[in-house]
């Protein structure tokens, strides 16, 4: 059994076990085109069309470079098979991908975000933040960013997975909690968001309404971002 488990990971290690994916080159200005003239005229008024920029491009070669590289494919491999002993020990999908870093997300850039954020309000509020399932915090450092706020303890992130949320506060800075309900009932903020989280709660509309409920009455902006068309999927524990 030993020789037959240093013979597989020779194979691993020589990359025979491991070939190399057809990668697609970095999506220039048309990944980001948008048909118009299909959009209802209320829409078609307020389109800005995002591009590619350095931010993005970094994010797309730093994920080409694992996915092509014998390292990198080496340590996706890693990651997998203990991904699965994790899930066979108890933990939820969320936790174990979350210990292990295999996931991650890119929303928008900083410089992507400020002008639709402009758009919605010529004077971004640049007080409070709070983000509803922040994850790793990436997406949410750029939304930060691009509000103004470089001081991480703005920002409130609320992320149910344990290991998410001592990332957010080691990494960012950023005060974390499990939910709404952690938080004093009478604070609010000035900028809630809510990216890439809607079709993945079992009441999406509740989830709006409490985020809404949580905006400063003197005046606060809503951030939302939905993957289209709208397919709800939600990550059940185990």
């Amino acid at each position: 059994r030993i020789a037959a488990l240093l013979c597989t990971l020779a194979l691993v290690c020589l990359g025979l076990q491991l070939p190399t994916p057809a990668l697609r080159s970095n999506p220039g200005a048309e990944a980001y085109s948008v048909d118009a003239g299909s959009l209802p005229e209320s829409l078609r008024s307020t389109l800005i069309a995002s591009a590619p920029d350095a931010e993005t491009s970094a994010f797309l070669a730093a994920s080409r470079s694992e996915a092509a590289s014998l390292r990198g494919r080496w340590a996706l491999l890693l990651k997998h098979k203990a991904y699965a002993v994790l899930l066979r020990l108890g933990w939820t999908r969320v936790d174990a991908s979350a210990a292990l870093g295999r996931v991650r997300m890119f929303v928008a850039s900083s410089a992507q975000l400020r002008p639709l954020l402009e758009r919605a309000a010529p004077q971004p509020p640049s007080s409070l933040l709070l983000d509803i399932g922040s994850g790793a915090g990436t997406v949410t450092h750029a939304l930060a960013s691009a509000l103004g706020l470089s001081d991480g303890s703005r920002v409130t992130a609320l992320e149910s997975s344990a290991p998410l949320r001592r990332e957010l506060g080691r990494r960012w800075g950023f005060r974390a909690a499990a939910s709404l309900s952690e938080l004093d009932p009478r604070e609010r903020f000035q900028a809630v968001s809510l990216l890439n989280v809607l079709d993945r709660v079992d009441d999406p509309a509740g989830l709006l309404r409490s985020a809404a409920s949580r905006l400063d009455p003197a005046g606060g902006l809503l951030v939302c971002a939905v993957v289209l068309p709208f397919r709800g999927s939600v990550q059940l524990p185990g």
